[in-house]
């Protein structure tokens, strides 16, 4: 009866031992299984993060390239009742005013009185004032004597068209500081008052540059939803152009 006893309970032990072990091995086996599924989720979601962001971020860079060359078409055509010659638009106007109102008045219009910079420019222009007498951005207001652009361009004196005789600053103070174009005179330029009531004109370049380098230039005036983009890309603005409506 003891020896039964015995046996039954090696038996028992035996038999409960080699369970607890097969579950345990049981257990651990499926731990291990559930480690590398999560780890195989973790990580394929990782990839696809990844893969994701990259799609973004194309995407943005895409978007902001469009958002630049949607602001660059926008000025490549110029504004009505301006002409286009050479990427440049002119404003010739019909009203009269002094050189000094007609500077306010291209500067409001984002523009400068014009400057002359090449022959065929100046042939153009001449094309386009008949008999009439314009304003441009010629003046010494600040050196007698030593003529400027109002839009800071050279002043070149090989290229200047002076009429014969002319700059004479003829006249009592404050004599004459301001230059214009001449229509009767084959386009010649010549020096008056600057408080003489004229026509003028207006030039801006028509066409806005864009680079992909550096950082965006402060020149550039956007509304609020394309400045972020267009810093992102760090796009270059040449020239100044007119703010975009919201």
């Amino acid at each position: 009866m003891l020896l039964h006893s015995l046996c039954s309970t090696g038996i028992n032990t035996h038999f409960y031992s080699k369970t607890e072990a097969i579950a345990n091995k049981s257990g651990r086996f499926l731990y291990t299984f559930l480690y590398f599924v999560l780890f195989f989720l973790l990580l394929t979601a990782s990839i696809l993060c990844f893969l994701f962001g990259i799609g973004i971020n194309w995407y943005n860079k895409d978007m902001c390239k469009c958002h630049i060359l949607a602001v660059s078409s926008a000025h490549c055509q110029c504004q009505p009742g301006w002409r286009e010659y050479q990427n440049k638009c002119y404003f010739f106007s019909t009203d009269v005013k002094s050189w000094l109102e007609a500077n306010e008045l291209c500067l409001e219009q984002h523009s400068n009185l014009m400057s002359i910079q090449d022959i065929q420019e100046r042939m153009w222009v001449r094309t386009q004032i008949g008999q009439e007498i314009f304003w441009i951005g010629l003046n010494d207001r600040v050196v007698e004597g030593v003529w400027e652009w109002t839009d800071g361009s050279p002043f070149i004196e090989t290229l200047s068209y002076w009429m014969p005789g002319q700059p004479d600053n003829w006249g009592s103070d404050p004599g004459e500081d301001c230059g214009q174009v001449v229509g009767y005179s084959s386009g010649h330029w010549n020096d008056e008052t600057c408080s003489a009531k004229r026509k003028y004109i207006c030039n801006i370049k028509s066409i806005v540059n864009v680079k992909y380098i550096g950082q965006c230039s402060f020149k550039l005036h956007l509304t609020r939803r394309h400045v972020g983009c267009l810093l992102s890309c760090k796009g270059i603005c040449d020239t100044d152009v007119t703010p975009l409506t919201e």
